[in-house]
């Protein structure tokens, strides 16, 4: 989550796909297989069916073999919303939550749907779950990044830039805050602002990532 990228996803792939070798029988290994399956579909632009579809026998397997463990139930819905099944992924991150409700992956997971579904609101709230029961969470900017989309969703731009300005500060080495940044500062008649988050994203991305 520091790092997600196309040149980094192989490597959690392959790792999970040994995992899945080593104890077939793990539901675990297949959850984040799925999730990182899941990923690279979603970060590759969702241009290889195969991916999504084989994220899916792996989700279906994670939950057969184990459908009450929260940390399964947590990324498998994740995994299930990044092949654009988020209602799914609702139901299943719903019940982590009240599987583990103390699990901060499980709440941030749940906010994620939420955002997926067009309810900010409810987002919102769960993150402040999230923080209540994880105060030291390490991922912060991730907090920050997320919070900011679920105002912008609900139109409190000067908000939505606070959170993204925290979460670049935080993480400057996550691209899609500056992304975020780039569209929020046009959207608010910064174009100065809007060409230097354009700017760092090059840097991290290469000069064609605006295309």
């Amino acid at each position: 989550y520091q790092r997600i990228s196309l040149e980094s996803l192989p490597f959690a792939i392959a790792e999970s796909r040994r995992a899945v070798e080593l104890d077939p029988d793990y539901a675990a290994a297949h959850a984040a297989l799925a999730n990182g399956l899941a990923a690279s579909y979603e970060v590759g632009g969702a241009r290889d069916p195969a991916l999504a579809a084989e994220a899916q026998l792996h989700c279906d397997r994670a939950l057969t073999l184990d459908s009450n463990d929260p940390v399964v139930l947590t990324w498998v819905a994740n995994a299930l919303s990044m092949t654009t099944r988020p209602p799914k992924g609702l139901e299943l991150a719903v019940r982590a939550v009240e599987l583990a409700p103390t699990n901060p992956i499980a709440h941030l997971y749940l906010a994620r749907r939420y955002l997926y579904l067009g309810e900010p609101e409810t987002a919102l709230a769960c993150l402040a779950e999230h923080e209540r029961v994880a105060p030291l969470f390490p991922w912060q900017y991730f907090i920050a990044f997320n919070k900011s989309l679920a105002h912008f969703m609900a139109g409190r731009m000067d908000q939505a830039a606070i959170e993204i300005d925290k979460a670049a500060l935080l993480n400057p080495d996550y691209p899609y805050t500056w992304l975020a940044k780039t569209i929020l500062a046009t959207l608010l008649g910064q174009p100065e602002e809007a060409l230097e988050a354009a700017h760092r994203l090059r840097q991290l991305e290469g000069g064609n990532s605006l295309d």
